[in-house]
């Protein structure tokens, strides 16, 4: 089979560059002038920014200056009250001085205005009788303690719960205190503390403080020299401040901003440094704490009464929104945009004339091929008889190769046939006889594609066995392995043809794909035949299941009947026993053993009766078990919110009379299944939980459930009950075993009868328990019943022959 191959165009021609440069011209200039203009305006932008955000730095700082410098000439006042009116150290008097201030009004953040009366050593006891005299009961100087200065917070308004404890505390006994008020003292100015806590903050919820202290002298003047100046001390106005209620109420509150645009910190001391925090907006609401890097960060240190205080200042989300560098990604955006659109279209004009010849010319080659494929493809999916299948890939892809002949060799694994090696089985061809291809056998070795333009001139021919006699005449030679996705070599094609030169990369990869389609049909014929001989087994299988199960019903039922015969028997006989007893004490009235004798005969009839009572109740259970084996299975949807209330409802009784609870989790899955079935799986559950309670805490018991990713309801039962040991899991499950203290009835069938309906159902249950904590039963089980309806029930039977 021959035909014409069309010329493969390629761009790669005279022309091809001149044809594409202007379309490379236009981008180009376009996104240099992207580039530019988008730098360009990023640039002024970040400019803008951070002029803007200096001026709010400028404006936060000045105006805490300004209302701090308000609280100074208020001190200053204060100072000028105590100088120049003899009563202003009366209670009554600076109360009434205070109250004409309007602080409440006026100077919010502060937490009031006092007086510190500089004490000598030996006036203590004097300072103390004069304030209480003056109304301040109780006043004592605190801390207590001889040292070489004193001082007390003699007066302090307003009078509130806060300051009435400061009232009598010696600030010149706290170091931070102690240097403000010398520097206030020496330099005859304002003064402003390092960060301390107020004795004020009598509260959980305590701030960060600072004070500013107004030295007073004797005769109202500030004397020149520094000795002068500590000889005429009286003491200092000052005023207590909580930081963070000053910044909220006070500074911040008069200042015109977007809280979202800028985070502020104020810090003690000339450096950034946490231990040193006074107030930052972010932990008070004024400003949300950005998790990521600001975008502009500042700080600015400044003097205030004599003591540095540095503000640190940084960006927030919202500060970009009175930016315009958010329109520099749209700028670029849009300028890229542009350029794009302008390039595609002379990129577009320009290929469309380049490649308009070529599409018309691989049009005409394509068509065919791809209708030849789209054949091949659905025909190799549908097929699943191997040789139909060699036959349907080996004429395909000889047409669509344009080869004169064609064929399949199929892999026959080293020892399947008997051989030692690999054997290669000729399955299918076209174009010469079997006899004559069969030469070709020997000559496919390679892992991948095997292609020779001319077989007679290829040095690599060798290789593969020459052309022989009786050879078909080929000169061009293609092979390709068949693959399978594990990497198994299932076959090869081979192809041929009488003329030199007919096999391109073109042909070698269409050959490739259809050796690629060959090998998942040819998998998935092999896997239709194995899947068809496991449905055949497990039939079989499940044939010998069925009539084994119902030959162990059988074999149950009848050994349970004949059991109970010679059962009767024995508890007759053991009657007859008891009532010849008493004949028995009569005849041995007077033997010396005769009690010993009385006491062990009625301690072996007790042994007997309590066997028969065990045997009979294990013979019940058997022929229990053997009739629940015979039940049919009918699913139904349930409800089990419904299913498991109603459960625990009939043995509320049991629960109450115990102390129980049973907790039953909302939204429990519904799922598809024997009623019967899952209610008594549950059922045991809960009386077991109950019947193996601890008896250090009262019962508890949860019922829970989810929906796994198999789509499987999982139900958890659990409770704090004695626990089951980790050696005793598995053979709790096992017919008439138990575990633990044997201090309950049962013959050890629960259990086994609930993992037997388990996995009737479907699913499965698994134990986890620690002994002293209790213990959790995990059921997993279909929502959707398969093949139930039908199915005789498992009984606990089953899973006595498993376990054997």
């Amino acid at each position: 089979m021959d035909r014409n191959r069309p010329a493969s165009p390629s761009l790669a021609r005279p022309g091809f560059l001149r044809a594409y440069a202007y379309p490379a011209l236009v981008g180009l200039v376009g996104l240099a002038a992207t580039a530019t203009v988008t730098w360009a305006f990023h640039a002024t932008s970040e400019a803008r920014d951070a002029e803007r955000f200096q001026r709010l730095i400028d404006q936060r700082v000045e105006e805490t200056e300004n209302r701090l410098e308000t609280y100074v000439a208020l001190l200053r006042a204060t100072a000028g009250f105590f100088a120049g009116n003899p009563q202003a150290s009366n209670r009554a008097a600076f109360r009434a001085y205070v109250g004409r201030l309007n602080v409440g009004e006026y100077y919010s953040g502060v937490q009031g205005i006092g007086f510190v009366e500089a004490i000598a050593p030996g006036e203590v006891g004097a300072v103390e009788a004069r304030l209480r005299a003056d109304g301040a009961d109780g006043f004592a100087l605190r801390p207590p303690g001889p040292r070489d200065a004193y001082s007390a917070i003699t007066l302090i308004e307003p009078m509130d719960r806060r300051n009435q404890a400061a009232l009598g505390f010696d600030m010149y006994s706290e170091a931070t205190r102690r240097t403000a008020m010398a520097r206030a003292r020496d330099e005859g100015a304002a003064a402003l503390s390092g960060r301390v806590q107020l004795v004020q903050e009598i509260d959980p919820d305590k701030q960060p403080g600072f004070l500013i202290f107004v030295p007073v002298y004797r005769g109202g003047g500030v004397p020149e020299a520094v000795e002068e100046r500590r000889a005429a001390l009286v003491g200092w106005a000052y005023a207590p401040f909580r930081a963070t209620d000053l910044f909220t109420r006070d500074f911040f509150a008069d200042i015109v901003m977007d809280a979202s645009e800028i985070r502020v910190g104020v810090y003690d001391g000339a450096a950034v440094d946490p231990a040193s925090l006074l107030f930052d907006t972010a932990a008070v609401g004024l400003s949300p704490a950005a998790e990521d890097a600001s975008d502009l960060v500042g700080s600015r240190t400044t003097t205030i009464a004599g003591h540095p205080w540095t503000f640190r200042f940084e960006t927030e989300p919202g500060f970009a929104l009175g930016s315009n560098r958010g329109l520099v990604p749209y700028l670029g955006g849009l300028g890229l945009l542009a350029t794009l659109v302008l390039t595609a279209g002379a990129a577009a004009q320009a290929r469309a004339r380049h490649q308009a010849e070529a599409a018309r010319l691989a049009l005409q080659g394509e068509t065919e091929r791809l209708e030849r494929l789209n054949a091949v493809g659905a025909h190799l999916a549908s097929e699943l008889n191997s040789e139909k299948l060699g036959a349907a890939v080996v004429e395909a892809a000889t047409a669509l190769t344009g080869a004169a002949y064609g064929a399949l060799f199929e892999r026959v694994p080293a020892g399947q046939d008997g051989s030692l090696d690999d054997a290669w089985h000729l399955s299918s061809l076209t174009g010469a006889p079997r006899e004559a291809f069969a030469r070709f056998a020997p000559t496919f070795a390679g892992e991948g594609p095997v292609r020779a333009d001319d077989v007679a001139a290829d040095p690599r021919f060798g290789s593969h066995g020459g052309l022989l006699k009786g050879h078909l005449p080929v000169r061009s030679y293609l092979a390709v392995p068949v693959v399978a996705a594990s990497g198994e070599r299932l076959g090869a094609l081979l192809f041929g043809h009488p003329e030199p030169g007919r096999f391109t990369l073109r042909e070698e990869r269409l050959a490739a794909g259809i050796a690629g389609q060959a090998a998942v049909a040819l998998d998935n014929a092999r896997l239709f035949g194995a899947v068809q001989r496991e449905v055949a087994e497990r039939r079989r299988a499940e044939e010998e299941l069925t009539e084994s199960n119902d030959e162990l019903q059988r074999y149950a039922y009848i050994v349970s009947h004949d059991l109970r015969a010679p059962l009767v028997n024995v508890m007759g006989f053991t009657g007859v026993l008891e009532e010849a007893q008493s004949d028995m004490r009569a005849a041995l009235k007077d033997h010396p053993d005769a009690a010993r004798i009385d006491e062990d005969m009625s301690e072996a009839l007790g042994f007997i009766k309590a066997a028969i009572t065990k045997m009979e109740g294990l013979i019940a259970a058997i022929l229990k078990l053997s009739r629940e084996g015979r039940r049919t299975f009918r699913p139904e949807p349930l409800d089990m919110d419904a299913l498991m209330t109603g459960l625990a409802a009939a043995q509320r009784h049991q629960f109450d009379a115990a102390g129980a609870t049973v907790e039953i989790a909302p939204g429990l899955p519904s799922i598809e299944a024997d009623r019967l079935a899952v209610e008594q799986i549950f059922a045991n559950l809960l009386d077991n939980a109950l019947k193996y309670r601890s008896e250090e805490r009262p019962p508890e018991v949860r019922i829970e459930a989810h929906v796994d990713a198999r789509d499987r309801a999982v139900f958890t039962v659990t409770d704090n009950g004695r626990g089951i040991a980790p050696q005793d899991h598995r053979r709790i499950f096992e017919l008439f075993r138990r575990s633990g203290k044997q201090d309950k009835p049962g013959e050890g069938i629960g259990l086994a009868h609930v993992k037997a309906l388990v996995r009737v159902l479907g699913g499965r249950i698994t134990v986890s328990s620690e002994l002293g904590r209790g213990t959790r039963f995990t059921i997993a089980l279909p929502r959707k019943a398969a093949g139930l309806a039908s199915a005789s029930g498992a009984s606990a039977l089953d899973g006595a022959r498993d376990a054997a």
